[in-house]
């Protein structure tokens, strides 16, 4: 997925990123975690996990207006969802990329170079994710001192079904 680069934050290093921007924290996708929930067969653990790494998603493309982020297959089906609810996911792209973010579903799909592409491209967004996601899930583990604190749930989930898979994006 790729914004126009005024969308971006100038000045700013996303590699230093250690939470989400705030409106994408707050996002309310309640509605689209619902619609997941009815048509894939994943636990609530992994629907949270996907939720955040949707939104860690959301985080790459407006860091990263130049780039194409390439989803997970699970992050994908989560953005099809958000899509499927059109009004709301209009509304959302407005409100945090002034435009609407346009999906584009054939990347890989153009011949063995272009599969070839878009593999090299999920690998860097699957290490910009792991690394944005890690960062994320750590400042959620702190506590009020600073200091960090054990959870049960500290590693970037992966889905087994889809390890390595690239989507469309």
């Amino acid at each position: 997925m790729r914004l126009p680069s005024t969308s971006g934050q100038p000045g700013r290093d996303p590699s230093d990123r250690h939470a989400l921007d705030p409106d994408i924290a707050a996002l309310n996708l309640e509605p689209i975690s619902y619609l997941v929930a009815m048509e894939q067969p994943w636990s609530l653990e992994k629907l949270d996990a996907i939720e955040l790494e949707y939104r860690c998603f959301l985080q790459l493309v407006r860091d990263r207006p130049d780039e194409n982020i390439v989803p997970s297959r699970d992050c994908d089906t989560y953005w099809h969802a958000h899509i499927l609810a059109l009004g709301l996911y209009l509304e959302h792209s407005q409100q945090l990329f002034g435009a609407p973010l346009l999906h584009y579903p054939f990347s890989g799909q153009l011949g063995p170079e272009d599969f070839a592409l878009q593999q090299q491209r999920f690998r860097r967004c699957r290490q910009l994710h792991t690394e944005l996601m890690t960062r994320v899930l750590r400042t959620q583990n702190r506590d009020t001192t600073g200091e960090e604190h054990e959870t049960a749930h500290t590693e970037v989930p992966q889905s087994g079904r889809h390890v390595g898979a690239a989507q469309g994006a």
